[in-house]
């Protein structure tokens, strides 16, 4: 039988949490579907309570197995960040290579308003809302 070397089966483990995890709270938003799209659109609860309740369930499904492995293994959340090592070459390099298509689409006349999240039931309503409320409601739905 072959034997794994203890980073392979340190890894293994973490895949296992993760996996189980996942599994877990996906099977759970299966279970209660239905109820939790009910309390999405019932205007009558608070759009926070609404927003927190959805982000909580997509948290379970996308990140919780995660978080709980790098907690466990106590690594240091900053090694995960955002790289700025060449950002600004990068950021000129893309507007470079993006303008053609930009202005290829304001000729034809094909620019159409894009706004992201869409798919998310509260966008709507999040951005209808009050400031700080609409802000503070959208940059947590792009984060989660």
């Amino acid at each position: 039988m072959n034997k794994l070397p203890p980073l392979q089966k340190k890894a293994n483990q973490d895949l296992n949490i993760i996996a189980i995890l996942t599994g877990l709270s996906f099977t759970v938003y299966l279970f209660y579907r239905e109820q939790l799209l009910a309390l999405i659109h019932q205007t009558s609860i608070p759009v926070w309570i609404r927003l927190l309740a959805l982000a909580t369930y997509q948290f379970a499904v996308a990140g919780l197995g995660t978080v709980l492995v790098m907690v466990r293994r106590k690594e240091n959340w900053k090694t995960y960040g955002l790289v700025t090592k060449g950002l600004l070459p990068t950021l000129i390099q893309t507007t470079l290579i993006c303008l053609p298509l930009l202005l290829f689409l304001s000729i034809t006349r094909k620019i159409h308003n894009y706004l992201p999240f869409q798919s998310i039931p509260l966008t709507q309503e999040i951005l209808a809302s009050y400031f700080p409320t609409n802000i503070l409601g959208y940059l947590l739905i792009s984060l989660i």
